[in-house]
């Protein structure tokens, strides 16, 4: 027994060992530097509107957010059915509720003095977060593109991309789709609506060249879609470093919204979060 503090020490070796081994085998999971959650026609079902948000979207981000803590959350446009000062207020209450910082990009049912007054007085805006760009853009114009002035914003936020390594960028409007060049091969479908879709100019005249200058990889996110059960409620499409996505809801079948995170390393991971 003289040896036994012998024994006792080895054996205590080999319990250290044994645990940094398995501390080894252990996989560590990577969190996203950046979350943020992209949901379109928000005002859900137009046959049975309920003057407030889509009460199965708003119930799933709820339940998702307690787990995800989205950083942002982005509207692509059709919050409300009717731009009502009572209507906003019940969205606004909802919106803020979830304790998510949200931001707009306008659709046809969106616009109104109330809106601009009260809810965003912006009609575009950017935010820059670690090396991500993210621009919100107002598409409810005239051959579904920007004005001039927003134009002018576009070029100045797109001149400035040193630091950046990915640009996302939201709109109502699926505005890719009118009249894009043959050589990116996008699909078609038919969107909720055709409002503004007639116009002089368009995305890939006044917009795109700019966007295609920076070289930075590009998200495209819209959400002018899912408001009846007959239309497409997802969209998807990719051509080099320029990703194209749409998404919406109301029509009660794959009603659904984007979860969006990037990491570390610059991978964007992008769920389908359908409800």
């Amino acid at each position: 027994m003289k040896n036994l503090p012998g024994y006792i020490a080895l054996f205590a070796l080999v319990v250290f060992l044994q645990s940094c081994c398995g501390c080894k085998d252990e996989k560590v999971i990577e969190k996203p530097i950046i979350s943020f959650a992209v949901a379109g026609h928000i005002y859900g079902d137009p046959d049975d509107y309920t003057s407030s948000v889509y009460p199965p979207f708003l119930t799933i981000l709820n339940q998702d957010h307690k787990t995800r803590k989205f950083d942002y959350l982005f509207l692509t446009g059709d919050l409300v059915a009717d731009s009502t000062k009572q209507i906003w207020m019940n969205v606004e209450d909802e919106l803020d509720a979830l304790e998510i910082p949200w931001y707009i990009a306008r659709g046809n049912h969106d616009n109104g003095i109330y809106l601009d007054q009260n809810i965003q007085k912006e009609k575009y805006l950017s935010i820059r977060k670690h090396r991500a760009l993210f621009l919100v853009l107002n598409t409810s114009n005239a051959g579904w593109t920007v004005d001039s002035l927003q134009l002018d914003f576009l070029i100045g936020e797109l001149s400035n991309t040193d630091t950046v390594e990915q640009i996302f960028v939201f709109s109502h409007q699926l505005w890719w789709e009118r009249n894009p060049p043959e050589a990116f091969q996008l699909d078609s479908l038919r969107p909720n609506s055709s409002t503004y879709y007639e116009g002089a100019s368009d995305f890939w005249q006044d917009a795109f060249p700019f966007f295609d200058s920076t070289g930075i990889e590009t998200w495209f996110f819209a959400g002018d879609m899912g408001s009846h059960r007959t239309l497409p409620t997802y969209y998807e499409d990719h051509h080099k470093k320029f990703h194209f996505y749409g998404s919406g809801m109301g029509g009660g079948i794959r009603d659904n919204y984007l979860i969006v995170e990037v990491y570390q390393n610059g991978r964007v991971d992008i769920e389908k979060r359908e409800f």
